[in-house]
């Protein structure tokens, strides 16, 4: 059995794939900043604190659980407190990301990083992984700048761009599915954008993914790879989707132009992503389109 440290364990993407390696057996070990509440059912003993602004605690989380998988999730994933704090943003999500990479070389740990959709600039869309990056805002910048990084490491490394994802979050507000539940349960009328485009996936398909990954031979898979749903979907015909779905009032979404709106900061337009090289990959791996997941989702 090998050991897996996942960082980032309370949140979204960290939660969901922690809790599939360990269902499948794996010895899982899961990091969190502020709410280990969150972690459950990572037994305690194996729920460990990290601060990504220190690097003292990266190495000593490392060394404590050795391990021979790092799956590193944690970042500081907001658009605009990264804005607002570029340096803090490029101490997570860059250095750390930087240092875990040194810690994972000179342990012979492979590792997976979880990037994002918004290192492009979204002019383009249906974006392969061949395709330049330039990201328009900070929280892109610093993703972008820690795929250079770890790409030109001699880690044994795979990025994985993230598209927009969602499902059930360890806190219940955290997915981009729930965003929408939540305000529409709240009788909030919600705008969203006809002509803003993602490829969102199902975060359970993510994780499935992952957990499919870490059994490959080292050095056998590429070292970058998107991550992504099927769907091409406006954020209007996504929250539309979810609505309906989940049984909510869609009248309360209002359809919206992004161009007419007046933005604290610039939002790409198109960040929908190609997925043949994961389909290649991984062609026993399902990737249920929108409609697929979100039945699944509200059947439970």
């Amino acid at each position: 059995m090998f050991r897996v440290l996942v960082t980032g364990g309370s949140g979204l993407v960290g939660w969901w794939v922690a809790l599939r390696l360990q269902q499948e057996g794996r010895e899982i070990f899961a990091s969190y900043h502020h709410h280990p509440e969150r972690l459950d059912p990572i037994p305690e003993d194996k729920r460990l604190f990290l601060d990504l602004k220190d690097p003292r605690s990266i190495e000593n989380t490392f060394h404590k659980v050795q391990p021979d998988i790092l799956i590193h999730a944690a970042a500081m994933p907001d658009l605009m407190p990264a804005e607002n704090d570029p340096q803090s943003a490029f101490r997570i999500n860059v250095s750390a990301s930087q240092e875990f990479a040194g810690l994972c070389t000179r342990h012979n740990t492979r590792m997976f990083f979880f990037s994002t959709d918004q290192v492009f600039d979204g002019e383009k869309g249906n974006y392969r992984e061949t395709d330049p990056v330039n990201p328009v805002h900070v929280y892109g910048k610093t993703k972008a700048e820690a795929e250079r990084l770890l790409l030109a490491s001699e880690a044994d490394v795979t990025v994985l761009r993230l598209a927009l994802a969602y499902g059930k979050s360890p806190s219940g507000s955290r997915s981009g599915s729930e965003k929408i539940i939540r305000a529409l349960q709240r009788k909030e009328r919600i705008r969203l954008f006809t002509d803003e485009f993602r490829t969102p996936i199902y975060i359970e398909d993510a994780a499935a993914a992952v957990a499919e990954m870490v059994t490959a031979p080292a050095g056998s898979l590429p070292r970058l790879m998107h991550l992504a749903g099927p769907t091409k979907v406006s954020r209007y015909e996504f929250g539309m989707a979810v609505a309906e779905a989940a049984g909510e009032d869609s009248s309360l979404i209002d359809p919206a132009l992004q161009k007419d709106v007046s933005l604290p900061i610039r939002r790409p337009r198109d960040l929908s992503m190609d997925i043949s090289l994961l389909r290649s990959v991984l062609p026993g791996c399902e990737v249920h389109n929108l409609q697929q997941a979100l039945e699944q989702l509200f059947s439970c």
